[in-house]
């Protein structure tokens, strides 16, 4: 399941969307997984990656990393 990461202009008086970006969770889950595999649940685990994303306005055009 991706994470949806919403830019919006919150300055106007109405909030207005700029772009949208997706962030797969995929990756990160799968290390999760393995840690919690490998310590079990009662240790705490936690994982992340660094990468750039891509924003895409409403019609689909990239707009921004």
């Amino acid at each position: 399941m991706p994470l949806y990461i919403i830019v919006a202009d919150g300055f106007t008086p109405t909030p207005t969307l700029v772009g949208s970006a997706i962030l797969p969770l995929q990756e990160v889950m799968d290390e999760v997984f393995e840690l919690l595999m490998k310590d079990g649940v009662s240790v705490p685990a936690s994982s992340g990656v660094k990468s750039s994303l891509t924003v895409y306005n409403l019609m689909g055009h990239a707009i921004g990393e």
